[in-house]
């Protein structure tokens, strides 16, 4: 009828004068471009190697409550807004499990794993705290009904085969020994003191297990509970290796000066009964807080400084093996002093220490320092913000992780625009599990490191 079909060969012409076949290619040729495109962008923030750093895994909580990490495995509380419980984050797996490992795996303030299948509980009531302790069927035992309330109601033996407690009856207290295997159970002290027991750690045991301090100044043997010696000094402190007590003496101060601990540092052997003086300070001088040891028990630390302007005003930090090193880092603080955490990394390579929310790093080898801002660390009480490498050091700051490696050269590991409120390191260096803190709550973050944030951890062999 005069209109002018095209003819099925053709293919169809457009009004844009292109074939349906050629129409279809650039159509394929764009959504080829654009996939590729989105791969490569996926690929650069989720790389198949340990090339770079990327997120393996991610879990949202209203509340974390941390307990423990061991063996690459992160033990807290949590709450998910629907479900409260204990958990386990898996660094190596990459998995978060719901499990009450409260009353099979791990201790808690409320149960304590024991050696020979028992267990310790603590139970509280509105007037009452109790102790029981349980075996592996089951049967519970009242060993307590009146237990003191305090930061270390019990306080196990690293053999896990004797534990202490003390215990209110009327106006006296009692301090006791259980030994878990013979079920046998002593008293070792009475008096009316409570004051002692409300620190975090009134009771210290040896690395052995073979005896134990109370309240800074009395030893114990463990195996009979007959006391060994009452320090002529305080704030002793064992040694993380052996049974060496090092404590604090000498000085002359009043009794309203109790902060002032002495001016002399001795260690003492309680297998042996060897003692030495290995420090003691020059005139007007006192050391200002308990000894710290390094891990292997072969280097202490311990803050030095003096009165001034009615409080105490810190000036140096000593380490020292007792033998032929003594270094000191000499402080220009002109604050009164607000010294923590007082640290000594394995064989004596790093000590770190913080004065009024500034923390110090020195590289004792070197001699070299860096400082950092960890006000909002301590005003958190996060107590575990650095953790101490062979290499180096891991640090957390508010936003970020840092690794201060050689040279004291600062490598940033990991950022967020969140708060961090902690983190956890797997065996390997090569995950790491951040805590941060959301407006609505808090999150685990699982992060693989990639090789250049990764430090070389030498092997044992």
């Amino acid at each position: 009828m005069g209109q002018n079909r095209e003819s099925p060969e053709s293919g169809g012409i457009n009004r844009f004068g292109l074939s349906d076949r050629k129409k279809w290619k650039i159509i394929f040729s764009i959504l080829i471009m654009v996939g590729c495109g989105m791969f490569w962008w996926w690929m650069e923030r989720n790389p198949l190697d340990d090339a770079s750093t990327r997120l393996l895994e991610e879990k949202r909580f209203k509340e974390i409550v941390p307990y423990h990490y061991q063996d690459n495995q992160f033990y807290f509380w949590g709450d998910t807004g629907y479900r409260k419980g204990y958990y386990v984050f898996d660094l190596e797996q990459g998995r978060l499990f719901r499990r009450n490992w409260s009353r099979k795996d791990r201790d808690t303030q409320e149960v304590h794993d024991l050696g020979f299948g028992q267990r310790g509980w603590i139970l509280s009531s509105s007037k009452n705290r109790f102790l029981l302790l349980a075996d592996h069927l089951g049967n519970k035992k009242l060993l307590a009904n009146h237990l003191l309330s305090g930061k270390q109601p019990l306080s196990v033996s690293p053999r896990k085969d004797a534990f202490v407690f003390a215990e209110k009856k009327g106006k006296e207290m009692r301090i006791k020994l259980y030994h878990v295997q013979q079920r046998k159970m002593m008293t070792v002290m009475k008096g009316t003191f409570q004051k002692q027991f409300e620190k975090r750690q009134w009771v210290q045991w040896s690395s052995n297990g073979g005896f134990f301090l109370v309240d800074g100044r009395h030893v114990y043997r463990a195996k009979d509970g007959k006391k060994v010696r009452t320090l002529p000094g305080k704030a002793g402190s064992w040694s993380n290796a052996d049974t060496d007590l090092a404590y604090i003496t000498g000085g002359n101060r009043s009794s309203q000066e109790n902060s002032l601990l002495g001016n002399k540092v001795v260690i003492w052997n309680a297998e042996t009964g060897d003692e030495q003086v290995i420090y003691e300070s020059g005139p007007e001088k006192w050391i200002l807080r308990r000894i710290s040891w390094d891990p292997d028990g072969r280097y202490i630390a311990f803050p030095v400084g003096q009165k001034a302007n009615g409080g105490l005003q810190f000036q140096e930090v000593h380490v020292t093996d007792g033998k032929l090193f003594h270094y000191v880092e000499n402080e220009q603080n002109l604050l009164p002093y607000r010294l923590e955490n007082v640290l000594l990394s394995k064989g004596g390579n790093y000590l770190s220490y913080s004065a009024n929310g500034i923390l110090k790093l020195i590289n004792l080898k070197t001699q070299e320092s860096q400082v950092y801002d960890v006000y909002t660390q301590e005003q958190q009480d996060q107590t575990e913000y650095i953790r101490y490498d062979p290499q180096g050091v891991w640090l957390s700051q508010t936003h970020e992780i840092l690794f201060v490696g050689r040279n004291m050269e600062e490598k940033r590991v990991y950022w967020t625009d969140n708060r961090v409120k902690g983190f956890y390191l797997s065996s390997h260096r090569d995950r790491i599990l951040v805590m941060e803190e959301e407006e609505k709550g808090q999150k685990l973050r699982l992060i693989q490191l990639g090789k250049d944030e990764r430090p070389h951890i030498p092997s044992d062999n």
